[in-house]
Order: C-alpha cells, then sequence, then structure tokens
C-alpha cells in the first residue's frame, strides 16, 4: 500500500482558538486516531485555516489533514473525504455551526525517494473571507461526542441525521430549515423504536423526547402539518404557511438534537446545552447600501428592462485589526462605477454600512467612496 497526506478545507465559523490565540502560529491542533481502520492507518488533523490580511490572521474555515495508507490515489480520497465530512458533521453537532461541504486542497504521494509527487487544487473564484463572530468548539464536549460515536452501534443511521441537520444548520429559509430537521427525524426514529417501525407507533419515542424535553403538547400537530401539509404537499405554501413552518423549526431542531443525543446516550446536561445553543451559518459579508437619483431614467417599463442601470462597486483598501479582547474592525473604502445609457445620469447623495449583530466586528467604517468614471451601454 502507499502512503498519502490529504488536505481538506471547510468554510465555517467554527474555530478550534480564539482571534486573538490565531495570531500566533504554530495554530493548536487536534489529532484523532482510526484504529477501527488498522489496513489504512487513518489519522486525521483538525486546525484552524487563517488568511494572513493586513498584518493579522483573519479565521477562514478549518484545516482537515488525512494521514493513512491505501491502494491508490481515489481510494486514498474517497475513505478519507467520508471520514473528514463525518468529523464535520460532528463538529456541526457540537457548536450548532454550519460547516460547507470539504474541497480538496493539496494531495502528497509518501515516497521512498528524495521527492513526493504533489498536486495542488486552487479556486480562484471562491470568496473566503469568513466576517462572523467564531464559534469555539469546547474540547472537552466535543472529545465526548466523538468517542460516543465511535463507540456507537448505530453509526449509519445518526450520520445521516446528523448530515441532515448540518444541513438544516446552514439553511436561511424556515421552510428548508424545516425539511432538514424533520428528514433527521424521519431517519433516527427508527433507532430509537426498531421494533416499532412502519406501524402506527413508530414516532411515540420522538413524540415523548418532543413532551419530555421541551414540554410541549403539539407534536401532532406540528407533525400533521409539516409531514403531511409540507412534505407531501397537502397544503399550499403560501405566506400563512410559511410563517407557520417558521414557527416549527426550534422545537423540530432540538427534538432531533435530544433524539441524536439520546441515541448515542450523551448525558442530559449535554445535549441540553447543544439543543440551546443559537444556529450559526455562514452569512453576507457586512454590505454597504448605496442611495442617490437617477437623471433621465426611462419611465416606460419596455424601455427600462432593455437598458437597465447598473452600478459596479467594489470595497478596496480593506484594513483589519483585533483588539486585545478579540474584538475585530474593519476599515474600507469603496469605488463605484455607474452603467447607464447616453443622458441617464446617476448621483450619490448617501451612503450606509450594514451588518449582522453576531457579525464579530465591533467596528466597521466606510472611510471613502470613489467614483469612476461613467461608462454608458451600447
Amino acid at each position: 500500500m502507499n502512503k498519502y497526506s490529504i488536505r481538506y478545507y471547510s468554510r465555517t465559523p467554527a474555530a478550534l482558538a480564539r482571534r486573538t490565540e490565531q495570531q500566533t502560529f504554530p495554530l493548536p491542533w487536534w489529532i484523532f486516531n482510526y484504529p477501527d481502520l488498522p489496513n489504512y492507518e487513518l489519522k486525521i488533523v483538525l486546525g484552524d485555516h487563517v488568511k494572513k490580511t493586513d498584518n493579522i490572521n483573519l479565521h477562514t474555515g478549518l484545516n482537515i489533514t488525512a494521514d493513512m495508507k491505501a491502494d491508490s490515489e481515489e481510494e486514498a480520497r474517497d475513505i478519507s473525504k467520508n471520514y473528514v465530512e463525518t468529523l464535520l458533521n460532528l463538529i456541526s453537532f457540537s457548536t450548532l455551526t454550519y460547516c460547507d461541504a470539504a474541497i480538496l486542497v493539496s494531495i502528497i504521494s509518501i515516497t521512498d525517494k528524495e521527492t513526493h509527487p504533489f498536486s495542488h487544487y486552487v479556486y480562484p473564484f471562491s470568496e473566503q473571507e469568513i466576517i462572523i463572530q467564531l464559534s469555539i468548539i469546547d474540547e472537552p464536549t466535543f472529545g465526548t461526542i466523538f468517542e460516543a460515536y465511535d463507540k456507537s452501534s448505530y453509526q449509519p443511521r445518526t450520520l445521516r441525521a446528523l448530515t441532515w441537520l448540518r444541513k438544516g444548520i446552514g439553511e436561511e429559509n424556515p421552510v428548508d430549515q424545516f425539511i432538514s430537521y424533520w428528514t433527521g427525524l424521519e431517519v433516527i426514529k427508527h433507532v430509537l423504536s426498531p421494533e416499532k417501525m412502519n406501524t402506527d407507533k413508530e414516532w411515540e419515542e420522538v413524540e415523548k423526547i418532543f413532551k419530555n424535553r421541551l414540554h410541549r403538547q403539539d407534536f401532532k400537530e406540528i407533525k400533521q402539518a409539516g409531514r403531511n401539509g409540507l412534505l407531501h404537499g397537502f397544503r399550499v405554501l403560501d405566506n400563512e404557511f410559511v410563517r407557520e413552518i417558521g414557527n416549527y423549526v426550534e422545537p423540530i431542531r432540538k427534538t432531533l438534537i435530544f433524539c441524536i443525543g439520546s441515541v448515542l446516550e450523551l448525558e442530559d446536561n449535554t445535549i441540553s446545552t447543544i439543543a440551546n445553543k443559537t444556529p450559526r451559518r455562514i452569512k453576507q459579508m457586512p454590505w454597504t447600501v448605496l442611495k442617490g437619483n437617477l437623471e433621465n431614467s426611462p419611465r416606460d417599463f419596455n424601455e427600462l428592462i432593455r437598458n437597465y442601470p447598473t452600478l459596479d462597486a467594489e470595497t478596496v483598501n480593506k484594513q483589519f485589526s483585533i483588539s486585545q479582547a478579540g474584538n475585530l474592525a474593519v476599515k474600507f473604502e469603496l469605488t463605484q462605477r455607474f452603467h447607464g445609457t447616453s443622458g441617464v445620469k446617476w448621483k450619490l447623495t448617501e451612503t450606509q454600512v450594514w451588518g449582522e449583530k453576531d457579525s464579530g466586528i465591533q467596528q466597521l467604517t466606510l472611510d471613502k467612496v470613489h467614483v469612476d468614471k461613467a461608462k454608458k451601454l451600447s
């Protein structure tokens, strides 16, 4: 068998170290061994990935490096990817934070010779900066979850339920969140009561967890609306129904977490701590709104749509800094260029800077707005 070192990257706010700790190399890492795969001698190293930006290290996600033996590079990629995604599922579960699917960064073929074949994968159009409050992985909690999953007799179904939980955390739309979490319940319910599978009582254990842990009595109503009304299409997905489904997202997410925790035989306080976390997903960077006036713009819609005026705006000269408390400050400039037909003019009157409350930024400053020469549409 040949030996390979394979590195993956996952874009995520989840981190091993806080921002202040990420400013000094070497960064911390965790090592996971897989003795149940003796032929492959697999071990995986987990660490933070940072990007050098304006003399500070800015967190962009996680590096996951697999070291293993395999008969071929293809086999090494396939096996390592499965275990890396499982690790990311467990991270998402323990932190309630979304992790992007792992992308392949590089492969080193370890040989007995002086040279080692090395392949590096480049993704030039991917946005790497993550301007968001970091979600620190609690090492004792994660260690407990990793060990519980490693010893579980129900790994296949638990893994699928974890995957749906992770997907739901990453969704913005409440309907998509609900569908993901409910699908996770559909998977895990067979582990909770295998003897009742495909019977009228197959949901009893899930409903019992819903009542006892969330202290709610409306599981049947949610099941009727979500499973039959939404998934099977028996209700029209109008605004009222969307709002109703939105109210069910949190209790169904928590129920899924309690069900997974029960299957993994985690302690009650560990499951409760996870269930009560606020989900964290990757969001858009802080944004700027440019307001102004158009002169001589067509009033007729058909004429307007043929030559719709547009603005190109680019953030330039970004300057990042981190306080001793670990808070991030960002100062930047903006270059904007107007595109319109001859005679149509644009005059900037106001700029607004916005961001999410959990962006992790203590101060966000728009320093200047540069106006490039206007370009006319043909």
